[in-house]
């Protein structure tokens, strides 16, 4: 064991037999009264450069000893800085570059640039002093043949920027080396670039008061966007088809959102209309990965989001095209809101995996992150430009049928997507809204079918009251799409009909005979999503509590017992949804018409309740108290107290 004196004075033998303890010692004893003894020790600053001897001694001192003296140095010398002989100091910055340069292990010299970082931190608050040599250190790093010492070089001044902050001074040794770096053959150097990139443009960014060094700031920053942003958009347009670049592609978009979240339009409105324009280009090419183009989307609805007026002045009709024709690439049919819904429902199901590689291959369809970006222009510029940039595209399909079903899809849900951001403009043209989408309904391909039916919900949302005056049109136009050979046009007709009865709740009794035989119909087959989305309409109708509905409750009870004896897991959602289904009808129906099927649902709910709660978490589970209070409520008086509501079976 190694020795553990009372004072702070250590011997380079003792202290690497310490570490040694540290690191092997399997006894915890012996480890913690070692460690607290280095710890005193380093209390002194003339033990410092011991840990460096030890850095040093690549022949006798292992790895994980170097390692851990690294470390340990790192965490020291900054606060000990001050009480170190200037000579001192020059000795440790200079024996640290120059080990940095032979240490043949990659894990040691990853910590040997953490502890050189602080040292950087050191002499920027003590301006007397200088590091020239740093700047010949990540140069000569960058020169050389391995590509861990390229990469070494990055990591250093990515190190640097963060723990240096805002001096101007070293910015200038390690912007011209990032720069290098980006362009390097190895991907590891180039992401490591990147991040470097990332912390510099923090670290040359204009927050002094002190007008001179505003000054050279705004030079260098300028000298800076100079040669990043056509350096970031040549790595795009070369890198963007290969899939193994990427990561190396994603990277440069971050790095270029965080360039549209920093700049002004005041100074920077060239700079700005460049990125735009050429992020769109990247969007709407079909030979880059679909990753780097869905990338590209997000730094485009960063753009419309922060600068909405920029956009609306100098981008709107380019990105507006982009959005339409991508969302025209394939069969998909989706937008914003029902992408949250589906988070929501789906976020708990799912194992959180925050695996950087497995996320690169999670990418959404075209139709998805362009409608995003459609939705945002709609939300966020000027109503009157987004519809008059948009409306070509809509009425150039409507008024020529004979374009493509993906194109006439892109058509209604770009309409869809101009009732949220102008209502009041087609409010005032519902006609030519319901016309558009029975047309689009009738289509003899599924796609153009299954995207009217979705965008009716959006028009059911946002182009209220007009539209909801049509009520017994939409239904007859509806209702006969339940019984349609394709899910996906069943599941969206589902959908439109669930939205318009919860709009025109009061209206609904004359059409559930027409309704409801429909939906228990298409239930036994369709698809367990779109089963979900036929137990809404279940749910709907029996919130009525009309007496229409009271005539079918009992089959509706029926047939909600298959859902609720499923097990496998992929069967979660549906049983939830059944279960509120069954909870609305019993409050509907009452506690005498509900009694021949409480008994089967109650032991069913007890059984389903345990894997639900394991499986779908505290947002699924909103669905089991449904149906829990709604048997509290039929068999005991109304007035109980909120402790026996709460109740769990």
């Amino acid at each position: 064991m190694a020795g553990t004196p009372t004072d702070t004075s250590l011997g380079l033998e003792q202290l690497h037999g310490m570490l040694h303890t540290i690191l092997h010692s399997t006894d915890n004893n012996e480890r913690r009264s070692v460690e607290s003894t280095v710890v005193r020790a380093l209390k002194a600053s003339s033990n410092i450069m011991l840990l460096v001897r030890l850095m040093q001694d690549v022949q006798s001192v292992s790895a994980g000893v170097r390692q851990l003296a690294a470390v340990l140095l790192r965490k020291k010398v900054f606060s000990l800085w001050r009480t170190i002989p200037v000579g001192s100091r020059a000795e440790l910055k200079h024996v640290l570059l120059a080990q940095l340069g032979i240490e043949p292990v990659r894990v040691v010299r990853f910590a040997l640039a953490h502890v050189i970082s602080r040292l950087a931190r050191a002499e920027f608050l003590e301006p007397v002093e200088g590091w020239p040599e740093l700047q010949v250190a990540i140069r000569t790093a960058m020169e050389d043949p391995r590509g861990d010492m390229r990469e070494l070089a990055m990591v250093l001044a990515y190190s640097i920027a963060e723990v240096v902050g805002e001096c101007g001074d070293l910015n200038t040794l390690v912007t011209e080396a990032v720069l290098q770096g980006m362009t390097d053959a190895e991907v590891s150097v180039q992401r490591a670039a990147l991040k470097a990139m990332g912390a510099l443009l923090l670290f040359v960014d204009v927050q002094e008061e002190d007008r001179v060094v505003v000054e050279k700031k705004k030079h260098e920053r300028g000298k800076l966007l100079q040669h990043l942003i056509p350096r970031c958009l040549e790595l795009l347009a070369v890198y963007g088809p290969l899939e193994e670049r990427t990561n190396i592609c994603v990277d440069v978009l971050d790095l270029l959102e965080q360039l549209v979240e920093d700049l002004s339009v005041k100074k920077h409105e060239g700079i700005l209309r460049t990125l735009g324009l050429e992020m769109i280009s990247v969007l709407c090419n079909t030979l880059n990965r679909p990753r780097v183009r869905q990338n590209s989307s997000e730094v485009l609805v960063t753009l419309v989001n922060l600068k909405p007026r920029f956009v609306t002045t100098t981008l709107l009709e380019p990105m507006v095209s982009a959005c339409v024709q991508v969302m025209g690439e394939d069969g998909t049919i989706s937008l914003p809101e029902e992408v949250t819904r589906l988070e929501d429902s789906e976020m708990d199901i799912k194992n959180d995996n925050n695996d950087e590689d497995a996320e690169m291959l999670h990418v959404n369809p075209p139709c998805m992150y362009a409608g995003r970006l459609l939705s945002t222009l709609a939300t966020e510029v000027s109503a009157k430009a987004f519809t008059n940039a948009l409306l070509p595209f809509v009425l150039r399909v409507s008024e020529n049928m004979q374009g493509g079903p993906l194109e006439r899809k892109a058509a209604i849900l770009s309409l869809a997507c101009l009732a949220e951001g102008n209502p009041g403009y087609l409010r005032r043209k519902v006609q030519y809204v319901l016309k558009l989408t029975h047309d689009f309904l009738c289509d003899t391909n599924p796609i153009p079918r299954e995207a009217a039916a979705f965008s009716l919900t959006y028009f059911c949302t946002h182009l209220q009251p007009e539209v909801l005056t049509h009520h017994r049109e939409l239904f007859h136009m509806l209702v006969p799409l339940l019984r349609d050979e394709n899910d996906g046009v069943r599941r969206r007709v589902a959908g439109a009909i669930d939205t318009l009865c919860e709009n025109v709740l009061e209206d609904v009794e004359p059409y559930v005979s027409l309704v409801l035989p429909a939906v228990l119909e298409a239930i036994g087959r369709s698809s367990l999503e779109t089963q979900r989305a036929l137990c809404g309409v279940i749910s709907s109708l029996a919130s009525t509590r009309c007496p229409s509905f009271q005539a079918h409750a009992a089959q509706c009870l029926e047939l909600l017992k298959t859902p609720l004896t499923m097990t496998s897991p992929e069967t979660v959602l549906l049983r939830a949804k059944a279960t509120e289904a069954v909870g609305i009808i019993a409050n509907a129906i009452g506690k005498e018409k509900f009694m021949p099927f409480f008994s089967f649902f109650l032991i069913v709910l007890r059984i389903i309740s345990i894997p639900i709660r394991l499986s779908c978490g505290r947002r699924a589970l909103v669905s089991c108290p449904t149906f829990a209070r709604s048997c509290v409520w039929i068999l005991f008086p109304i007035s109980m107290t909120p402790l026996a509501l709460r109740c769990r079976p």
